[in-house]
């Protein structure tokens, strides 16, 4: 007998067989049973999920004698479409036959009636890759077809069909196949094939299938001959140049913890090792994929690559997680196809160290020592990062001598005094409700800041940026790149993106973060944000508004904390870390 493929040997001969893809399967099942079969059809999703195969076994279910649920396979009509014996039955490759020409000789095929069977079906695979003219010759016949002619088109990229085609046909969307259904197929063969698997082999193999069946299939065949029908993990990862989860897991902890110098020397190993680089990064995408699924939802059950005894290993925060995953598919994209992805790995690993250490030093230390009889913070000179060269001056945005201060700061060279100052008027909030109105916060800090306290609250903030890498729940400030105005309960901070703004201002009154900020200043302090753009817009309105303004009042901040809103509270205990 010739050799045959894994995947050609168990395609799928019947509906029963396929994996996956049930509601194209039970929707064309039902088409049959009521005689409702439509002259064209388009399967589009990604490859080795069975487009081509389900237009197979559809174009023979719609010619079976006997069907009832599922194809028969032992009438005349099935038997002879089983072994390609028949002319009513035609493929298209149009990979290769994209022309006008190709699809002339269907067309001149579609006017002769079947010689056998009840409907003649033409398959066109790869459909995607027809030329726009000879998508022109299909438009009529399409449109109407004789009644016993009918259309499979199966493409990888509906978005290159023309719209005109895709409205006269019924399509079908096929999804990606589930691990879990990938996991129950290989068993079935290697236990046929009297293949020996671990379960963590399985597990693994799976995932690397990225949800083709095919694709599966082909791994396993190539592992059957490498490792003589006995796959473990060890020999999936040296086949497939994989590192195992405790090595990864070792990596993204040196970038954490700054080890930069092991972190290269490590990406020197794996190309030393013939790692694959495409599929490490995939790989890492998953585990900061876990982590934040993981974040937000506490159930291990959810994991891909992680366990709930590793998932604490890995610690970035949510917000970082977000950015390096962005960063990470963006390079993705084109380490798959790349002629040189090692170069490409080291562009992703600099993209997310530069992030890991945005506005931070790793040779500075800070230290802030709490006086708790002054309420002040003392910071040492020799831990301050100059944040002159670190962020734009201020005075790009506003000359600060513009805005008429109300008092003047009395602070001493390296001794920050926010003084608790709770006996004056407030006019800016609605103690009752303990509604924050953003507008008036900005003002108020605008107007009731100078430029001493504004220095020093530039210097803690030097500080706060450290702190964002390891404690998430002030990680809103991680974007954040100077401060504008400090007052004595509040300071507005700066950032380039709105968005990042906007994430800090929908949750300065986090009870988490309210309590972070206080451990720091001693008491609850207002921290908002804005691009240099909305900073001008409400400095312009602290110009014209002519009523006084106090400092933020801090007992708002208190009352929330000590009383937050029942649902917020539960909502921030679902999504702390």
């Amino acid at each position: 007998m010739d050799f045959m493929s894994l995947y050609q040997k168990y395609r799928p001969k019947c509906f029963s067989d396929i994996v996956g893809q049930e509601y194209v399967v039970q929707t064309l099942i039902n088409s049959i049973k009521l005689n409702h079969v439509c002259h064209a059809y388009i399967f589009s999703g990604p490859k080795g999920v069975g487009k081509t195969t389900i237009a197979k076994l559809f174009s023979k279910a719609i010619n079976c004698k006997f069907f009832s649920f599922d194809i028969c396979g032992k009438c005349e009509s099935c038997l002879k479409i089983s072994q390609n014996n028949t002319l009513d039955i035609y493929e298209l490759d149009a990979a290769s036959n994209s022309s006008v020409e190709d699809v002339r000789k269907i067309l001149e095929n579609v006017n002769y009636i079947p010689s056998e069977m009840k409907y003649k079906v033409y398959i066109i695979d790869e459909a995607h890759m027809l030329s726009i003219n000879a998508w022109n010759a299909f438009l009529k016949t399409i449109e109407d077809p004789p009644k016993y002619a009918v259309f499979i088109f199966a493409t990888t990229e509906i978005q290159k069909i023309p719209s005109t085609i895709i409205s006269r046909c019924q399509s079908f969307d096929f999804s990606l196949i589930t691990d879990s259904q990938i996991r129950g197929m290989l068993i079935k063969v290697c236990e046929k094939e009297k293949i020996n698997i671990t379960n963590d082999a399985l597990d693994l193999l799976s995932f690397l299938s990225e949800g083709s069946a095919r694709d599966s299939l082909s791994f396993l065949e190539q592992l059957q001959l490498y490792t003589n029908n006995t796959i473990d993990v060890n020999s999936i990862n040296k086949m497939f140049g994989l590192i195992d989860i405790r090595n990864k897991l070792s990596f993204l902890n040196k970038i954490f913890y700054k080890k930069f110098d092991e972190v290269f020397i490590d990406i020197e190993d794996f190309r030393n090792r013939g790692i694959n680089f495409s599929k490490l990064l995939f790989d890492i995408i998953n585990i900061f994929l876990d982590k934040l699924i993981y974040l937000k939802t506490n159930d291990s059950n959810l994991l891909k690559i992680l366990s709930r005894l590793n998932v604490d290993s890995v610690p970035f925060c949510e917000d970082w997680l977000l950015k390096a995953i962005n960063i990470a598919q963006k390079i993705y994209a084109d380490i798959k196809n790349s002629s040189d992805p090692y170069f490409n790995f080291r562009f992703f690993i600099v993209s997310i160290i530069n992030l890991n250490k945005q506005n931070s030093s790793n040779d500075v230390s800070h230290t802030i020592k709490e006086n708790k009889n002054k309420k002040t913070f003392e910071i040492s000179p020799d831990g301050l990062i100059d944040m002159d060269k670190k962020s734009f001056d201020i005075s790009s945005i506003v000359d600060i001598k513009e805005i008429k201060f109300e008092k003047n700061a009395k602070l001493g060279t390296n001794e920050v005094n926010f003084s608790n100052n709770t006996e004056q008027k407030k006019v800016a909030f609605d103690k009752t409700s303990l509604s924050l109105s953003l507008d008036d916060i900005f003002i108020s800090i605008i107007k009731n800041a100078n430029k001493d306290l504004t220095n020093s609250a530039m210097k803690i903030f030097s500080s706060l940026k450290e702190l964002c890498d390891l404690n998430e729940h002030i990680s809103y400030l991680s974007n954040a790149i100077s401060v504008a105005f400090a007052c004595e309960t509040g300071m507005i901070v700066v950032f380039n993106d709105q968005l990042d703004a906007d994430y800090l201002n929908e949750n300065f009154t986090n009870v988490y973060f309210l309590k972070e900020i206080e451990k720091l200043f001693n008491k609850p302090f207002y921290i908002v944000g804005g691009t240099k753009q909305l900073i001008k817009k409400n400095i312009e309105k602290a110009k014209k508004d002519n009523k006084k303004y106090s400092v933020p009042d801090i007992k708002i901040l208190e009352k929330i904390k000590e009383n937050p809103d029942p649902i917020n509270l539960a909502a921030m205990e679902i999504f702390k870390g």
